[in-house]
């Protein structure tokens, strides 16, 4: 069986109280950026920018690497037993709880952690091969749909 994932968790920064507090602390509206990209950005994205700015006023809406441990996100897997140990292992960093399930021999686990963490365990999982490869390129591939292309790029 290959393994399966689904995004459940996602961060939520309550911009309508950031955006008041810093623009009072700090003189400056920190989602003009992110608000003013000719394509609209998708929610985790803008956060991101919007975090960007905090530091620098004219941070570019982009995906920006320092402010990955501030976010973070969950996913539901299910796998072979076999393979979701190899999982876990190559999710350093993450937080995890694992649950046996109806179906003999496969276990379902919640990891949640940093989009930090997140890149570490996609760029670990990619070296290990087979499903645990596949377990983690699906994970890229919901972050990048999610408008987190260039996530795992160093």
């Amino acid at each position: 069986m290959k393994p399966a994932v689904a995004l459940i968790l996602t961060p939520r920064l309550h911009l309508d109280r950031l955006l008041p507090i810093t623009r009072q602390l700090l003189g400056y509206n920190l989602a003009q950026s992110a608000d003013t990209t000719p394509i609209p950005l998708k929610d985790m994205v803008h956060q991101l920018a919007c975090l960007a700015a905090f530091r620098n006023a004219k941070a570019a809406p982009v995906l920006s690497k320092d402010c990955l441990s501030l976010l973070s996100v969950g996913f539901i897997i299910a796998a072979e037993e076999e393979d979701m140990i190899l999982i876990a292992e190559a999710a350093k960093g993450l937080d995890f709880i694992v649950t046996e399930t109806q179906q003999r021999g496969v276990l379902a686990a919640i990891l949640s952690g940093s989009l930090n963490n997140w890149r570490a365990a996609i760029e670990c999982g990619f070296k290990a091969g087979g499903n645990v490869q596949h377990c983690y390129a699906l994970i890229r591939s919901q972050l990048e749909h999610e408008g987190l292309t260039g996530l795992c790029e160093k």
